[in-house]
């Protein structure tokens, strides 16, 4: 069952990434962030945030072993 905390509106999302509003509708209409239209508003799924984050960090681990090389 989808419970109404499982999705943030992208203000939110917003503030959880610490990027501007118009980039969170930006990776949502290119579909870098999937999210859904509800009643004609966007809502993110707490795991694709999470995803994201988790995406982000394995790039900079890997930036960083290159620049070690």
């Amino acid at each position: 069952m989808v419970t109404a905390r499982e999705f943030i509106e992208p203000k939110e999302a917003a503030e959880l990434l610490a990027v501007n509003l118009e980039t969170i509708y930006r990776w949502l209409n290119s579909g870098k962030l999937p999210g859904t239209k509800i009643g004609g508003l966007w809502r993110i799924r707490r795991s694709a945030i999470e995803r994201l984050i988790n995406q982000s960090e394995r790039t900079e681990e890997e930036d960083a072993k290159m620049s070690r090389l």
